[in-house]
């Protein structure tokens, strides 16, 4: 998320047709409230994504994405492991581009720029 604040700096006035769509795969945790906060964090334009399981599987299964929850020692008792894909959609919602973790914030922000324009 902090990439991506660093990437609607880079867009300068495109950043307002932007709009960040965090999906959470642990719903036990990351309940609307806990999502509205965290993402407040940021200087972004961003809406949370979280529903049951079964919702959110489908949403996982219809960009390819992965999770697992794995048990842990931790106090939460477990954690996720997840992809880090970052998907770039239409104004129709399909996928446009998609980007590795190890991507910077110009080859996003350009990739941005050519699908809002």
């Amino acid at each position: 998320m902090a990439k991506l604040s660093r990437v609607y700096k880079l867009l300068g006035s495109d950043a307002e047709r932007a709009v960040t769509l965090f999906v959470s795969v642990d719903p036990g945790r990351d309940t609307p409230s806990v999502m509205k906060s965290y993402l407040a964090y940021f200087r972004l334009n961003s809406l949370g994504l979280t529903g049951t399981k079964e919702e959110i599987d489908k949403v996982v299964k219809q960009y390819g994405a992965k999770y697992e929850i794995e048990a842990s020692d931790s106090a939460a008792g477990y954690h996720i492991n997840h992809s880090t894909e970052l998907y770039l959609l239409s104004q129709q919602g399909e996928p446009a581009k998609t980007f590795s973790y190890s991507d910077g914030i110009q080859v996003i922000a350009d990739g941005v720029r050519q699908v809002i324009r």
